[in-house]
């Protein structure tokens, strides 16, 4: 299986969502994904350019969210984040 950079990234954002930032270890992606750690290493300089990159997709994700709840009621807020969240 190859994985995209963005492959990662979501790998990365799903394991800091399920186990917290300690999971974010390319050992432990890397066997979660079924991938070599050279595949891992061929998108990212290190474990913290990967990091870098996760915190990036995690901030533009929940900015794009915030910009969707703008001025929303509560329960179409509610339903927006439901939503975002099980697309993740």
């Amino acid at each position: 299986m190859k994985l995209t950079r963005e492959n990662w990234i979501d790998l990365g954002l799903a394991t800091l969502r399920e186990d917290g930032h300690a999971a974010l270890k390319a050992d432990r992606v890397t066997k979660a994904a079924g991938v070599t750690r050279g595949s891992f290493y061929g998108y990212f300089k290190d474990v913290a350019d990967f990091h870098a990159a996760v915190v990036a997709a995690w901030a533009a994700r929940s900015h794009a969210i915030a910009g969707a709840l703008d001025g929303k009621d509560a329960g179409t807020t509610l339903a927006l984040l439901i939503e975002s969240s099980a697309a993740s």
